[in-house]
């Protein structure tokens, strides 16, 4: 794993507003994450530290958030660290 996982991972949240957990959206910055794979299709998975909800960087020439639903780890919701 390497920094420039991190910045296209930032660059990628600057793009994308994340549920809050209170009805709203807010940004998120890279560091509230930790890195925790790379699937077989090449696609990044990342953990929130508060949430421990987890965030997929589709790996592309130019890479998006993808929010995964359903299921433990998989609710959609990042809340502000406190």
């Amino acid at each position: 794993m390497s920094d420039s996982l991190f910045t296209a991972l930032a660059t990628a949240l600057a793009r994308t507003g994340l549920d809050d957990g209170r009805g709203g959206l807010r940004s998120a910055s890279a560091d509230e994450f930790m890195y925790m794979c790379e699937d077989a299709a090449g696609d990044h998975w990342f953990k929130h530290r508060a949430s421990r909800n987890y965030i997929m960087l589709a790996s592309c020439s130019d890479p998006y958030i993808i929010v995964p639903l359903g299921g433990s780890f998989f609710c959609g919701t990042f809340p502000a660290p406190a």
